[in-house]
């Protein structure tokens, strides 16, 4: 059964956390779904860099778990608010894997991205994708923009699109 809020909120029954707690590790074949609002037009005409870039901010990202939700849920928000006409891309959470090294001021420094489970009330498939820096969490989860071109790149390799966007 699903709490009060998520009721109201017409949120479905399953995306209500319920006080359950997160779930980690993510299973490796798992996916990442990330809803957008980029006019791609086919898998044809390829998902260029600016537009992964609009896409994944590289901010704290937020997404949808594979393993805890269908779909179509990363297109309603945990406010009740509903992206329906809103494209969806996915990429396995063993590709966000991935470490940049680069050089600060003489020191070498190790850049990794961490897709962590962190569900919200109405959202209990909600994760959101952290940097470390050195294995220390970035609080305000911004990559070196280096490392965010590194990171965009791989992601125009990895990523698919689930949903095209609706006119």
């Amino acid at each position: 059964m699903a709490c009060s809020d998520c009721l109201k909120l017409g949120v479905p029954v399953h995306l209500c956390a319920e006080g359950k707690p997160a779930q980690m590790p993510f299973v490796e074949d798992e996916l990442l779904y990330r809803r957008h609002d980029e006019n791609i037009v086919c898998e044809l005409i390829e998902l260029d860099l600016k537009i992964v870039e609009r896409i994944f901010r590289l901010k704290n990202d937020s997404i949808n778990r594979s393993t805890l939700s269908k779909l179509e849920d990363v297109l309603i928000d945990d406010n009740g608010r509903s992206y329906l006409k809103y494209g969806i891309l996915s990429i396995p959470v063993k590709d966000l894997s991935q470490e940049f090294v680069y050089d600060s001021n003489g020191r070498k420094k190790t850049v990794r991205l961490v897709a962590e489970h962190v569900p919200l009330e109405c959202n209990y498939a909600h994760a959101q994708i952290s940097c470390y820096i050195d294995g220390v969490l970035k609080e305000d989860g911004r990559p070196p923009d280096s490392a965010k071109v590194f990171f965009r790149r791989h992601f125009l390799r990895c990523a698919s699109i689930a949903k095209y966007k609706e006119d």
